[in-house]
């Protein structure tokens, strides 16, 4: 069913929907015995990009999400950064803090399929969706607890029912 969802989203050009679905799939099927569905998009040659596994990552998330740059916004407005804290992988995470993206991103519009406003920083959306590790990476990297034009990521995190103990001073 998610392939089919994000084949149709490719087919319609609504990347911003593919994207959401694509970077959604540990959420959805966290708890089931399913692989996320990856490389979907063909044409990734990695052959073509550095050989260290961080730019490679980088390079495959960004090809499979249609972006060029880590500091790039889609149409809905979420950036590279913002798609990552969704899909929650903290190799991902990590690699594109490494490559300069800015760990305080924010969404610019909101996204319907997620009921999430604007404005919410990658932060809040690793802490609603319950990704720690990657909450954990941007809270090293430094980002904005407390930004003032958007939600307060701690209080995302209860909508999420994310109760674990999280904060920069923690190892």
């Amino acid at each position: 069913m998610l392939k089919r969802k994000l084949v149709q989203c490719l087919r319609e050009g609504d990347l911003p929907s593919y994207r959401v679905v694509l970077n959604a799939q540990a959420v959805l099927c966290r708890g089931l015995p399913i692989d996320p569905i990856a490389d979907l998009v063909p044409g990734f040659d990695s052959s073509q990009h550095e050989s260290d596994e961080g730019s490679l990552r980088v390079a495959q998330f960004l090809f499979q999400n249609g972006f060029a740059q880590v500091s790039e916004y889609d149409a809905m407005g979420w950036s590279p950064m913002c798609y990552a804290a969704l899909n929650g992988d903290p190799a991902l995470v990590k690699a594109l803090l490494e490559r300069r993206a800015n760990p305080s991103d924010e969404t610019k519009k909101g996204q319907p399929l997620l009921a999430v406003s604007k404005q919410i920083s990658a932060l809040a959306l690793a802490a609603m969706f319950r990704n720690n590790d990657a909450v954990k990476l941007l809270l090293a990297a430094n980002s904005d607890l407390h930004p003032r034009r958007s939600s307060v990521p701690l209080c995302l995190a209860s909508f999420g029912n994310n109760a674990v103990p999280w904060g920069r001073d923690e190892p």
